[in-house]
């Protein structure tokens, strides 16, 4: 992230990922927000055992969570309706059985067995009592990330920051007074040019297959109604009004069918750029509007096309 303000820059380690805040806030403001971004780590984190998140998981019956955990979940579970099922918080058994029970810096497991099809997850917003049905478990993975950099960046621009910059795992949000430029790296590799687009509020994310993967071809990208890794996951990098808006469009529209996908993208009102495989890019909502450098979505290998190319 950058603008011409002499703004400063802090990173720290959080959520298995570099944080990442530039802003104008004091540096007493920076690290209140740093701290809040510590906290929900240690809340929702599934590689914390008996943390908020695993105790849910592991009750055998409704149980009481805190008023910011109730509220990530309700909106995760929104996010699943509106994106049909797409997106899916309660597919962490799944991950498990991936191999992905632990940080990747530490490597994949062993695959195991696949979790039944589930239903029923229910919140009660007045009481904040979970319910999880047998064989789910709730994942908050990329959404904690987003929800995280949204929670830092407001808390920021309320202290006062005529710009705030949250980045968390490519996670982004960006509260500014006036319109700054926003870096978009590639998934695939770091030492390609990243893309630029231009934000005065809102939120990008991106999701897809990274070289970090287990040595058999693994991912982290679940597809929700089979419980294995998609088949055919594509590089989803989507611009919406929130990080975790962004994150749970972009996790959804990197698995579910292009048609599926470009229609949960333009129901929602975002913009994204969707990369096949075969390197071809569909383009979705208002490019125009936020790019100001392509980058890596502009690679040769990468043939253009916009959404309506195959919808006329």
């Amino acid at each position: 992230m950058s603008a011409d303000r002499g703004l400063v820059t802090t990173r720290r380690a959080a959520m298995g990922a570099e944080v990442e805040i530039t802003s104008d806030a004091t540096p007493t403001a920076i690290r209140t927000a740093l701290a809040v971004v510590r906290r929900l780590e240690a809340r929702w984190s599934r590689f914390l055992p008996g943390n908020e998140l695993a105790l849910l998981n592991a009750a055998d019956g409704p149980a009481v969570a805190r008023p910011s955990t109730a509220r990530i979940l309700e909106v995760a579970l929104a996010g699943s309706r509106l994106t049909g099922g797409w997106f899916d918080p309660t597919r962490g058994a799944d991950l498990r059985g991936a191999g992905y029970d632990r940080s990747l810096a530490d490597g994949w497991s062993s695959p195991s067995a696949i979790a039944d099809r589930h239903g029923g997850l229910h919140i009660d917003a007045k009481t904040g009592l979970v319910h999880i049905p047998a064989g789910a478990e709730i994942d908050l993975g990329g959404i904690a990330k987003g929800w995280a950099a949204d929670v830092a960046a407001a808390l920021l621009r309320r202290a006062g920051a005529s710009y705030a910059g949250v980045a968390i795992g490519g996670d982004v949000r960006v509260c500014s007074e006036t319109r700054v430029l926003v870096e978009v790296a590639s998934p695939h590799d770091r030492s390609h040019r990243p893309a630029l687009v231009a934000l005065r509020d809102g939120g990008v994310a991106v999701s897809g297959p990274t070289k970090r993967r287990a040595d058999d071809g693994r991912h982290h990208l679940i597809d929700p109604f089979t419980g294995r890794p998609s088949a055919h996951p594509r590089v989803a990098a989507v611009i919406a009004a929130t990080a975790a808006g962004a994150e749970m469009i972009a996790t959804a529209a990197a698995i579910a069918p292009l048609p599926d996908a470009v229609e949960i993208i333009r129901s929602l009102g975002a913009t994204a750029w969707l990369v096949e495989p075969d390197g071809s890019v569909t383009t979705v909502g208002e490019p125009a509007r936020y790019l100001i450098d392509p980058g890596w979505l502009e690679e040769p290998s990468h043939r253009q096309r916009s959404s309506r190319e195959w919808t006329a």
